[in-house]
């Protein structure tokens, strides 16, 4: 099916209203910037679209900012675990985003699993195009893992998504044997794992609301510096060798251009003899991780995601979701 058709999708009719108040309520933050605008424009906008659609506050979760190389905040909820961490890496198309942006979304996490959640804030593009955030997840990993003897869920969603794959696969690629064995599960979030934009979730949802094929495009040129065939290499799609990855869940929006690239994936990491899985989250959309308090679909799909880290951090397959 042809992007041309795809205009023809009535998401008026296809989405339910709270997800449809969920998208009018989060645009109107860049009704006066094109997305695909002036960076620092972008930027602004979406700093004010997280700040002002927060999450209540979580008293029963500390946090506090860690003084390292890689700039990294911490969220340690009441009696946490000492088994295992979630490592979060945030979404934004590595362009936009930072502690701030995620913030609420990483103390929910913290105090939903149990778990410490330590996000980490990476380079973005276009100042810094890729290896460099991917570098600098692999970088605070390590700090991370000096800290304490835990073990680790890497999860993000959308761009973070492919950050926690990117880490793992820079990990394993480096021989980090002790590392690697310290990653207990992948969690992504309607993750982005390639560049293959013949995937027909590229053209089905081409003109979704939230993200499109075209500001994708946008994102990958600027995070490569307009260079298609590196663009290609680096993804974790594109890796000839998926073998010894940690078990993998993704949970990809039905209505949204990267809805192939979770069941892609994780046909791919089953192919390599790993353990993965992926969840179409019907009726849902890009982003929907801030509306988790208003929208119905997306609370259940939160509540999916806390029973999944729950299960890998526990060592389940199938995951108990």
């Amino acid at each position: 099916m042809t992007t041309q058709a795809m205009t023809k999708i009535d998401y008026q009719r296809m989405l339910d209203e709270d997800v449809l108040r969920f998208i009018t309520d989060t645009e109107s933050y860049f009704s006066n910037a094109e997305r695909d605008g002036d960076i620092s424009v972008r930027r602004a906008c979406y700093n004010a679209m997280s700040d002002n659609m927060r999450g209540p506050a979580h008293e029963t979760v500390t946090i506090h900012d860690i003084n390292s190389p890689v700039p990294m905040r911490v969220y340690t909820p009441n009696g946490a675990s000492e088994a295992t961490e979630i490592f979060y890496m945030h979404g934004g198309g590595f362009v936009v985003g930072n502690l701030e942006t995620h913030d609420d979304i990483c103390a929910d996490i913290a105090a939903e699993t149990g778990f410490c959640v330590t996000a980490v804030d990476y380079r973005l593009a276009p100042e810094h195009v890729y290896p460099a955030c991917r570098d600098d997840c692999c970088d605070a990993l390590r700090y991370c893992s000096e800290q304490s003897d835990r073990s680790f869920i890497l999860m993000g969603d959308s761009a973070g998504g492919y950050l926690a794959a990117a880490t793992a696969l820079e990990v394993r690629n480096r021989g980090e044997s002790d590392l690697l064995g310290r990653l207990c599960g992948l969690v992504g979030i309607y993750p982005v794992y390639g560049n293959d934009r013949e995937a027909p979730s590229y053209s089905l949802h081409a003109n979704a609301p939230m993200l499109t094929t075209a500001g994708m495009e946008i994102y990958s040129n600027l995070l490569f510096g307009g260079d298609n065939q590196a663009a290609h290499a680096a993804a974790p799609l594109s890796a000839d060798d998926l073998s010894g990855m940690p078990p993998s869940i993704s949970f990809s929006a039905q209505c949204d251009p990267l809805a192939d690239d979770g069941p892609l994936f994780a046909k791919r990491l089953e192919d390599a003899g790993c353990k993965a899985s992926c969840i179409i989250d019907m009726g849902l959309v890009h982003a929907h991780l801030r509306a988790r308090h208003s929208v119905e679909r997306a609370r259940h799909s939160f509540e999916r995601v806390i029973n999944a880290c729950k299960s890998l951090s526990r060592g389940d397959w199938p995951l108990q979701l």
